[in-house]
């Protein structure tokens, strides 16, 4: 660690519990959004075989597909987000700091990972992998405009 890590570590700015807890809680949902986006594009302006629900259908429709998305996406996303997130404290604790390669090198180790517990074959291996580099790029984006890590001025970048 430099000198100007430690002096952001101990002047607050790396928060790492909070950088975690996000990865952890919104980087899977986040996931999950890359995955049925096309699902969801074609519930919107072809729903239900071409014929028009009332709005009040169409809103439940959609928040159904949403809510049936998050919940799925924690049940297949949690444990490489937990690990995810497990990294990320660890590397904000000690360096204060997580730049965008970082985070995608991370999802990518975690993701390749959980593909092979999983024994995916290579076709598959995308619907893995897209959806946590994105969630990365995402959640370190937002753990950047929350302050929850150095800024890059004061991290030695």
């Amino acid at each position: 660690m430099t000198t100007l890590e430690a002096e952001a570590v101990a002047r607050g700015h790396a928060q790492p519990l909070k950088a975690a807890l996000l990865v952890a809680l919104a980087g899977p949902p986040i996931g999950s959004l890359v995955v049925v986006f096309p699902g969801l594009i074609s519930l919107v302006f072809e729903p239900w075989g071409g014929e028009q629900p009332s709005s009040v259908e169409a809103i439940l429709g959609v928040a159904g597909f949403l809510l049936l998305a998050v919940v799925f996406s924690y049940v297949l996303g949690g444990v490489p987000a937990l690990l995810a997130a497990g990294m990320v404290y660890w590397l904000v604790r000690t360096r204060g700091r997580l730049t965008y390669a970082q985070s995608l090198a991370i999802a990518a180790v975690v993701g390749l990972a959980f593909a092979l517990v999983l024994s995916l074959d290579l076709d598959r291996l995308a619907v893995i992998t897209v959806p946590s580099l994105c969630g990365a790029i995402v959640c370190r984006g937002l753990i950047g405009r929350f302050r929850w890590i150095a800024p890059a001025d004061e991290a030695g970048h």
